[in-house]
């Protein structure tokens, strides 16, 4: 029943705020960061021309801190194996590995948000980090600023790499494109801090502080196991089918799904490999796994025939 104008209830607003001592404008601690302290982390998504076609691509956006390098890395998804993906690259791309990654609470990182500004992990990525010595970091609900640099590079990317378009043949040629791109900008660029300086020189700097590689890579994958062939020779995945060595029908086995490739396993070894296919429906058939099944089947009289799908 209030007739009275918004103007009017602002005013009241703005002296009951002063009378309370609350502050005009929320102010903020600039955030410093040292050499190889820490990484943010964060997708977006951009549109890309991949193989003639118009294409909506989730794009990995890595960006360390103190030298302000990045690298951006195009994916079909937003699926955990393409994050860990994206990771993987970055530190291979920046010549070794920060203290931290500071992440959003996306579920491919963080499985529960607990009291005291606390994480249950998920396991997989608990288990990355612990293989690159990596601590994680997530940002508090509703509050992107935590890793407000790679929240401002997102706006800068779309601008200067993803308009016009980008044009490529596939995915691999994009992020070969997209770390050129990343490269010619960091020497163009003056550190925001260091104005004397490009983002390239900074990095030069900040690379030996980095924690050094591991021997070995982590398996970026998501694991599906107990998976059923079928009489067909083939394991469902992420909603496409992918055929395995045909001796295997009837066996439950291991699928293990890659940012770009399905590697099936049986008793620990690896028994097919496949390039992913995305959407549902689809099925990759590798006719040396039905070698075996041919062979028996004419050992036995049987004649072949064609049988359309």
């Amino acid at each position: 029943g209030y007739t009275g104008a918004v103007d009017s209830v602002q005013r009241y607003a703005r002296r009951w705020r002063q009378d309370q001592g609350w502050p005009e404008t929320e102010m903020y601690v600039p955030l410093v960061f040292a050499p190889g302290e820490a990484m943010q982390f964060d997708w977006s998504t951009e549109r890309a021309v991949i193989g003639g076609l118009p294409t909506i691509v989730k794009v990995a956006q890595m960006r360390l801190c103190h030298s302000r390098m990045c690298l951006v890395q195009a994916f079909r998804y937003e699926r955990q194996e393409m994050m860990l993906e994206g990771l993987r690259r970055a530190f291979h791309f920046f010549g070794g590995v920060p203290q931290r990654v500071v992440v959003d609470n996306l579920k491919a990182a963080v499985k529960k948000i607990l009291s005291g500004g606390e994480r249950e992990w998920q396991a997989r990525f608990e288990g990355f980090c612990a293989h690159y010595l990596l601590e994680p970091d997530a940002c508090a609900p509703r509050q992107p600023e935590s890793k407000g640099q790679v929240e401002r590079q997102v706006g800068i990317v779309r601008e200067r790499l993803f308009r016009p378009l980008p044009t490529a043949a596939n995915f691999e040629e994009l992020n070969d494109m997209l770390i050129s791109l990343c490269i010619e900008r960091a020497k163009a660029a003056r550190h925001p801090e260091v104005r004397a300086r490009s983002v390239w020189e900074m990095w030069q700097e900040e690379r030996p502080q980095l924690i050094a590689l591991p021997p070995g890579d982590y398996d970026c994958c998501r694991i599906e196991e107990e998976k059923r062939v079928d009489r067909c020779g083939t394991v469902a995945f992420d909603g496409n089918r992918y055929s395995v060595p045909s001796e295997l029908g009837g066996r439950h086995v291991e699928v293990r799904g890659y940012a770009e490739r399905v590697k099936v396993a049986c008793d620990g070894r690896v028994v097919a490999e496949h390039r992913r296919l995305f959407g549902r429906g689809g099925a990759q058939y590798n006719p040396m796994h039905y070698l075996k099944a041919l062979e028996e089947a004419k050992a036995r009289g049987f004649d072949l025939i064609e049988i359309s799908p």
